[in-house]
């Protein structure tokens, strides 16, 4: 919430999901029997009301997944002629050198040496746990999460107020620094120790 990007995602998979011939489509492409004999019908997900309603923070990077293998492929066939073949090495080279571009969740920037993403181009959200004062009820309380502050083009971003335990927002005072004392001995080791010491005297 709070992107550009983001949000378009987000609105044309809420459009997808009230599409009968799209769900029907998606039944057909996963998986129905597995190893052990049993069928599994998809259409108790795809048929809910909520499919598709909330995609959450992991769309985004998913979607910029498949469109940075897309752009990588397009790359290998426009050099590679008239060869529409290509490994896997050749793929993640592509992917490696030659990927930025701006998708779902920011700009997307990977480190040549590594092909994986660069931390500033990432995507980060703060997310504060409150009180959900519609869904609590006397001795039981409910939390909601609230997205507060959005990381996204190397800067952060502030979307709500973050609020602490205390109901404020105002940061709390850190704890005292601990002080170990090496040498401290309670009473009861004092006391044995002492006695201990009476007796190898006496």
């Amino acid at each position: 919430p709070g992107m550009d990007a983001y949000d378009k995602l987000t609105k044309s998979l809420q459009q997808l999901g009230e599409v009968e011939e799209v769900r029907s489509h998606l039944n057909t492409l996963f998986p129905g029997d597995y190893s052990d004999g049993k069928f599994v019908n998809h259409s108790i997900i795809t048929d809910q009301e909520a499919f598709l309603k909330t995609p959450g923070l992991a769309s985004p990077f998913l979607y910029d997944a498949v469109v940075a293998i897309g752009l990588a492929s397009c790359g290998l066939l426009e050099t590679s002629g008239n060869n529409h073949y290509f490994s896997g090495e050749e793929l993640f080279e592509a992917l490696r050198l030659n990927t930025t571009f701006r998708g779902a969740s920011g700009l997307i920037i990977l480190n040549p040496d590594t092909g994986t993403r660069e931390p500033r181009s990432a995507l980060f959200a703060l997310t504060n746990f409150v009180d959900d004062k519609d869904a609590s009820t006397q001795g039981n309380m409910q939390f909601k999460g609230v997205d507060t502050n959005l990381f996204q083009s190397g800067r952060w971003e502030a979307l709500d107020v973050y609020t602490f335990n205390d109901g404020t927002d105002r940061i709390p005072s850190d704890l005292p620094i601990l002080v170990v004392n090496p040498n401290y001995l309670d009473s009861n080791m004092k006391a044995v120790g002492s006695t201990l010491c009476g007796i190898v005297v006496a």
